[in-house]
């Protein structure tokens, strides 16, 4: 697996580094230090994780900024729609701004304050490179979209997913999209080959927050 990491503190990146090297023995681990060098990096090779800060300078010796980060992490989501992302940085929130992006990417998305302890980091990590979203600490109220509901409903009266993507004229690839993102709003977590047992306990939240009937 490749790994891109992208942050402008060497400590931070060597740390970050070394917790992703431990958690993927087997990875190639790329590192850089601001926006111009990972747009170049996205060029030369094909990515399966990538875990980038927010606060980042546009080029060497410029001051770092979240804005020069969220464009980037905004670049990425829409010409690399199914890359993994995670988010490792000490201003999450800012991240509210590209939600839009962030609920309609199809690859993995998840975030981790840089607080976290080395543990919890590594897990991030691998639930971003299972294709799983973890985006509860900027979340504000449970929102949900129109075809998640519909997929929860039409999932709660025993549809698998095939049936389901016919129902809502999408792809299935589309309906397994929408259940990752059902499993983040409704903060189910586990790994991606729990598929089975995460889709049982996401119709078990959903009725607990009022969202199907008993």
């Amino acid at each position: 697996m490749n790994i891109l990491l992208v942050d402008d503190h060497p400590v931070m990146l060597n740390s970050i580094g070394q917790l992703a090297q431990e958690q993927f023995p087997e990875s190639t681990i790329t590192s850089v230090g601001n926006v111009q060098a990972a747009q170049q990096a996205l060029v030369d090779r094909q990515w399966q994780l990538m875990g980038v800060d927010l606060s980042l300078p546009q080029a060497d010796k410029e001051i770092a900024r979240s804005s020069n980060g969220l464009e980037l992490l905004r670049q990425v989501m829409n010409d690399y729609p199914e890359m993994n992302l995670m988010v490792c940085s000490s201003n999450l929130q800012v991240l509210v701004q590209l939600k839009q992006y962030i609920d309609n990417h199809q690859g993995g998305f998840t975030i981790a304050a840089k607080s976290l302890p080395a543990t919890e980091i590594k897990q991030r990590l691998q639930y971003a490179a299972d294709g799983l979203t973890f985006t509860k600490d900027i979340r504000r109220g449970l929102e949900l979209k129109p075809e998640w509901l519909k997929t929860l409903q039409l999932g709660a009266l025993g549809l698998q997913d095939r049936a389901i993507s016919e129902q809502l004229h999408v792809t299935e690839r589309a309906v397994r999209h929408y259940w990752t993102r059902l499993q983040d709003v409704l903060e189910v977590y586990g790994k991606g080959e729990e598929a089975v047992n995460l889709r049982v306990l996401t119709l078990k939240r959903a009725r607990e927050q009022g969202l199907l009937d008993d």
